[in-house]
């Protein structure tokens, strides 16, 4: 080997030879596009001074022009070794703006997949080849390069040799190679990666004397610390080439070979919410998923756990790890990548949608570091992104392809003219990429946001009725009709007026909320709707206090998938400070069942706010998901510790954007309107309104689940201070 190497022979300042890697850079005519430098930290000036002296020496770049009306920021990024230390800085400009522009590119189709293996079949001796400063060795058009000039130090330069970061480079470069492997079928290339396939030693020696020698002529170095010779099976594009075939790489799925053994019914519904996700492609998935359901709602394992439940636990990561669960790539059509964070890792899947079904090619997660997780949402979104981009690298390099977030502010990736100091050192390989950003809600971000999670249940649900019932089903209980489907009419109208405002006098929330109320206790007449409706435009507090809706603005509601697995938190005031002394009210909203509870505080400190929640979560139980806003009260050391200890999630909402939180805003909305309606003056009392408050919100029906949120969250109907079941009835059905 190492008498081959010595053919190999470095070009110091020279470009590949071949004509057809010329790369020109097509704009329209009369257009132009100047981006002022970056701010470069002072640390790194004498790095970017460093490269530009090595650039001029080596005929890299030269002065430009004069009179030169391109421009583009040069940027400074770090260069790490597997291990994550840092090698050293490298200097690249940033092109976006001239991506943007590019009128006319080089299309060259990359090699197909299936065509390069089997090209590679009945070899038994592999080489992988890999180009040193690949696309540096490409010449610029002469009459281009001053479209991608840059400024530093005072002074214009412009490239001789092909810079990193544009987008259609990759395909120049594959042309390239072609033509330099050309009449050599023992050697493929994809990109600048190189394979050479022999079926002996003896000939894969003169089949990479070949190759080394004519890279060599051509002007193409190699890299020898990423080349890897005379290999009885090499991974290439995420499968592993070897003399028996091609088979999977199993680090694609080394997420799921490393899921630990489950020691709770929370592990297991982990575990089964990321097999259900491939249900149809499993055979036998129930008959495999049945003993370890059976365990999702126990607290402990320990006692329970036996030899049955460890086979079919092991048995599923077989069935993921040797089944055809990832799709073979297809690298003519388009792929597309999802991306989700959250508070403690980032999930990555990497898809095809092939004839209206998805192809899942791969996906990966990881955790964050102590660091990472004291990132903004944003910076951690695209964390994920740069982390979608490395491990996928393979597929995505040189093909334009869709990158789909739930995170709104992505959207503008390409478009903001300034990079971010903070970000500056992703830049670096989100210029390797041909890609457009498009906003995808997270409930539709299925499969990235369960592996961040660690495996979190699938299957949310949009609505608690519809196809996506399962909540519904699972909690619906059949709750006693005090008249089996014989509704009691009242005969004398002073009763029924009566009916009537006893349940507008519980909590003011209108009309269809009386007309259901009294329907659920099996009480209806004639105009029951329209004498509700009369009732509620007199009453004086209605018409203060209610607000005339300009248009309809839906909200994207949350989404849970039992009581208790997520609630939206929300804080209202400052009010008149009360008798008892509180100034704020905290409401808590369960999303699944939309059950509130309404905690008046003192004030909004961080230490009144976690001593709140402990109080409440003590009793209904600590939830998988808590959602907020980004106000100071929530977002602290003391609301992170509780997250930590108890296990949860916290999700903070987009700043500027509290649709995102709609559900706590909507009760916060209604429970002040409620409260002020029922003091009637008497502010300094505000607080004592706030029990029976509670009361009516969650006994009153709700549009959205049919059902009152006390139902749905216990299982029967609120007991009333009347019971209009028994003598009650019976009196009216006398009248």
């Amino acid at each position: 080997m190492f008498t081959l190497l010595v053919v190999w022979i470095q070009h110091r300042g020279s470009f590949c030879t071949i004509p057809e890697s010329v790369v020109s850079i097509e704009t329209p005519e009369n257009v132009t596009s100047y981006r002022s430098p970056y701010p470069i930290a002072l640390v790194y000036h004498q790095v970017v001074q460093d490269q530009i002296n090595e650039w001029l020496e080596n005929g890299v770049i030269k002065r430009a022009p004069a009179n030169t009306e391109w421009n583009s920021a040069l940027t400074v990024v770090k260069k790490t070794n597997a291990k994550g230390e840092i090698t050293g800085y490298r200097v690249c400009h940033d092109p976006r703006h001239i991506n943007a522009l590019l009128s006319s590119i080089d299309r060259m189709p990359l090699p197909k997949i299936s065509e390069l293996f089997e090209e590679l079949k009945g070899a038994s001796v592999y080489s992988t080849l890999d180009l040193k400063s690949a696309f540096n060795s490409l010449r610029l058009r002469e009459d281009h390069a001053h479209k991608l000039a840059f400024s530093w130090n005072n002074v214009q330069y412009v490239p001789s040799g092909t810079p990193f970061g544009l987008k259609h480079v990759s395909s120049v470069m594959q042309r390239t190679m072609s033509i330099a492997l050309e009449n050599m079928p023992f050697a493929r290339c994809f990109i600048d990666d190189i394979v050479v396939a022999s079926t002996s030693i003896e000939e894969h020696k003169l089949h990479l004397k070949a190759v080394i020698n004519k890279l060599t002529k051509v002007n193409l170095k190699l890299n020898p610390d990423k080349c890897k010779f005379f290999q009885n099976k090499i991974n290439l594009l995420g499968f592993r080439i070897s003399p028996k075939g091609v088979s999977l790489d199993v680090r694609k799925v080394a997420n799921v070979q490393d899921f630990p053994v489950p020691k709770t019914g929370k592990d297991i519904m982990r575990y089964c919410g990321l097999i259900n996700y491939f249900r149809p492609l499993i055979p036998k998935a129930s008959t495999l998923l049945a003993p370890l359901d059976a365990l999702r709602n126990e607290k402990s394992l320990e006692k329970i756990w036996n030899s049955k439940h460890q086979t079919c636990f092991d048995n599923l990561k077989k069935v993921l790890l040797e089944g055809t669960i990832l799709a073979y790539p297809d690298l003519n059509r388009p792929f597309c990548v999802a991306t989700d964070a959250s508070n403690v890792g980032v999930g990555v899947v990497l898809y095809q949608v092939i004839d209206g079904k998805m192809k899942y090619i791969s996906m990966m997660a990881k955790s964050l570091s102590k660091s990472e997780r004291n990132y903004s949402a944003t910076k951690r979104e695209l964390l994920a992104v740069v982390y979608a981009l490395k491990k996928f690298h393979k597929y995505l390099w040189g093909n334009h392809f869709t990158l789909y977030t739930d995170h709104k502010a992505l959207t503008y990736l390409h478009t903001q003219k300034i990079a971010n100091v903070m970000l500056i050192n992703w830049l670096d390989t989100l210029l390797k990429y041909d890609f457009k950003v498009v906003h995808l809600p997270g409930i539709d971000n299925i499969l990235p946001d369960t592996l961040s999670r660690h495996y979190e249940i699938e299957n949310p649900v949009n609505e608690l009725g519809g196809d996506n019932a399962r909540l519904l089903n699972r909690t619906a209980i059949k709750l006693p009709s005090i008249n089996d489907g014989e509704y009691i009419t009242p005969a004398d109208s002073e009763e029924r007026k009566k009916l009537l405002l006893k349940e507008h006098l519980k909590g003011h929330f209108g009309s269809d909320a009386i007309y259901h109320a009294l329907k659920r206790k099996g009480i209806y007449w004639n105009n029951l709707k329209e004498e509700a409706v009369e009732l509620v435009k007199s009453c004086v507090p209605c018409q203060q206090f209610n607000i005339v809706k300009k248009g309809y603005n839906p909200l994207r509601p949350i989404t849970a998938t039992l009581p208790g697995d997520s609630w939206g938190i929300d804080l209202a005031g400052p009010m008149k400070t009360s008798l008892n002394g509180n100034n704020y009210l905290l409401i808590m909203v369960d999303i699944a069942t939309r059950y509130c509870i309404l905690k008046p505080i003192p004030d909004k400190q961080s230490m009144t706010i976690v001593k709140t929640l402990i109080d409440v979560f003590s009793n209904y139980g600590f939830p998988r998901v808590l959602q907020s806003d980004n106000g100071g009260e929530f977002v602290n050391e003391l609301m992170q510790l509780l997250a930590e200890n108890a296990g949860y999630d916290h999700r903070l909402i987009s700043s500027y954007h509290p649709r995102a939180n709609g559900v706590s805003e909507r009760w916060v909305q209604s429970a002040v309107k409620a409260i002020k309606k029922q003091v009637e003056g008497a502010k300094a009392d505000w607080d004592l309104y706030v029990p029976s408050t509670q009361l009516y919100l969650n006994s009153k029906y709700n549009e959205r689940t049919k059902t009152p949120p006390f139902t749905l969250m216990f299982g029967r109907n609120p007991n009333d201070f009347e019971d209009f079941s028994q003598e009650k009835m019976k009196q009216l059905r006398k009248n």
